[in-house]
């Protein structure tokens, strides 16, 4: 079985903002339980009009922000056990989707490699590395709170699959079920 994570940039102020930061080129973490990225989710932003109302999302790939998004999509083979308990945790997030929030205070910390946790708070790519690691795999024993972008490029057992703009990613299909 294999999930896949997909690093984005979608060249929004906050994309660029912390592109400059961290100078790696992409600013967004997505996980997707299967190829087609039907069923890709994060924490982000839950309106196009107002960034501040975030947390956790199912991202739609083919809504213009995305599908402009220049990405890198790795994939990572997993047990059966293991993506039953990432799916098991998505959909947890899911039913209780209202009690999520995004983790901007979080984010800031991060900036500063100062921990901040708060239940039910979280930045994408903290988002990706605890849900991974409540499957038991962690990455580079990097704590999910200190996790960047960049960390989930440097993962020995990801295999890139595609890089370029969103839109040319060749899997891509709108009917797919999994979940």
């Amino acid at each position: 079985m294999k999930v896949y994570i997909l690093l984005t940039n979608t060249n929004t102020l906050l994309a660029r903002t912390i592109q400059k930061s961290t100078g790696f080129p992409f600013s967004h973490v997505s996980l997707a339980l299967d190829s087609s990225l039907f069923y890709t989710y994060s924490f982000g932003r839950k309106s196009d009009l107002n960034p501040f109302q975030a947390g956790f999302v199912r991202e739609n790939m083919y809504d213009p922000l995305f599908q402009n998004a220049t990405c890198t999509i790795y994939e990572l083979s997993v047990s059966e056990e293991k993506f039953s308990q990432i799916k098991h945790s998505i959909h947890h997030m899911k039913k209780n989707e209202k009690h999520y929030r995004y983790n901007f205070l979080g984010l800031f910390a991060l900036l500063f490699q100062i921990p901040y946790k708060r239940a039910n708070y979280m930045f994408c790519s903290q988002f990706v590395g605890q849900t991974l690691l409540e499957a038991n795999i962690s990455i580079d024993d990097i704590p999910p709170e200190f996790l960047k972008p960049s960390d989930f490029s440097a993962f020995a057992p990801l295999n890139e699959i595609f890089s370029g703009q969103l839109k040319d990613y060749p899997i891509f299909e709108k009917e797919t079920c999994i979940a």
